[in-house]
C-alpha cells in the first residue's frame, strides 16, 4: 500500500514541485481527505478513514503531555498549528519527532514565550504508549502558557484481513485517479500575482484534466460495473502498518 507521504510527493510532482508557500503540505492533505471521502463513498467503502484522518489536539496550560484517543498504530505525517478564531492566522508546520530527540529543536525554559496573538509556541510534537495507563500519549514541547490547537493528519493502521478472499485494496487501484485530481484543484494556487507565469501553469492545467479524464473513465466503468453486479457494501483494508512507526 502507498504511504501519505508518497501519494503526497506524487501530487507535488504533478505540480513541478511548487513553493511550500503557494502550496503547503497541509492543503494538499485537506483535499486529499475530501477526494477519499467522495471516490470512497463511490467506492461503496465503509471503512473511510482506513488511509488518511485528522485529530484536533487542544494544548492547555502547564503540562506538556496529552492523551490522545487515536488508533495505535497509527502513523502521525504531519502537524499544523490552528486558530479558528484569528482570521489571519498563518498556519505553521510543527516537527514530529521521537521523546528522546526533542532537545534538537528546543533548548530553553520550560515554559515558552506566548501571547494572545500568538499563543502557539511548540518546537516539536512526540508520540508515545504510556504503559501504566494504557494511553496514548502526545508530549509537546515546549509547555505553553495559554490555550492553543494543532491539527495532526494520521495514516490510521488497519490491520490486514484473515482472508486473502477478504482483501478490498479498491482505491489504491486509483490513487492515479485521486493524485491527479487533487493536483488539478490545486493549479490556481500556483499563479504568480501579476499573471507571469500563466501560460505554464495553463500547460500543467491542461496536461492534468487530459490525465484526469483518462483515470476517471477508468473509474466510471468500475462502479457501472459494481453496479450492474449488484456488490454490497465493502470494507477496504490496507496493509498492516503497526510496525512502521515506533513512536508508540
Amino acid at each position: 500500500m502507498s504511504s501519505i507521504k508518497n501519494v503526497v510527493q506524487g501530487i507535488r510532482s504533478n505540480l513541478l514541485y511548487p513553493d511550500y508557500k503557494k502550496v503547503p503540505n497541509h492543503l494538499i492533505l485537506d483535499r486529499l481527505q475530501d477526494r477519499f471521502a467522495y471516490y470512497l463513498t463511490a467506492l461503496n467503502i465503509v471503512n473511510e478513514n482506513w488511509f488518511l484522518t485528522r485529530y484536533p489536539l487542544t494544548v492547555t496550560p502547564n503540562t506538556d503531555e496529552f492523551p490522545i484517543d487515536i488508533p495505535i498504530g497509527s502513523k502521525p505525517v504531519l502537524c499544523v498549528t490552528v486558530d479558528n478564531a484569528d482570521p489571519f492566522h498563518v498556519e505553521r508546520e510543527v516537527e514530529i519527532l521521537t521523546v528522546q530527540n526533542r532537545d534538537l529543536y528546543y533548548i530553553g525554559p520550560k515554559q515558552g514565550l506566548s501571547s494572545a496573538t500568538f499563543p502557539h509556541v511548540a518546537t516539536s510534537i512526540a508520540f508515545f504508549y504510556d504503559q501504566d495507563n494504557a494511553q496514548r500519549i502526545a508530549k509537546v514541547t515546549p509547555q505553553h502558557t495559554m490555550v492553543a490547537t494543532y491539527m495532526i493528519w494520521l495514516q490510521p493502521d488497519v490491520f490486514a484481513p484473515p482472508r486473502l478472499a477478504d482483501n478490498f485494496p479498491l482505491l489504491e487501484n486509483f490513487l492515479n485517479l485521486t493524485k491527479t485530481d487533487v493536483a488539478l484543484s490545486l493549479t490556481p494556487a500556483l499563479l504568480e500575482e501579476d499573471g507571469s507565469n500563466a501560460i505554464k501553469v495553463g500547460k500543467i492545467e491542461s496536461r492534468l484534466q487530459a490525465d484526469f479524464n483518462r483515470f476517471d473513465s477508468q473509474f466510471t466503468v468500475y462502479k457501472q460495473m459494481a453496479f450492474n453486479e449488484q456488490a454490497g457494501t465493502r470494507r477496504g483494508w490496507a496493509t498492516d502498518s503497526s510496525g512502521d512507526y515506533t513512536g508508540w
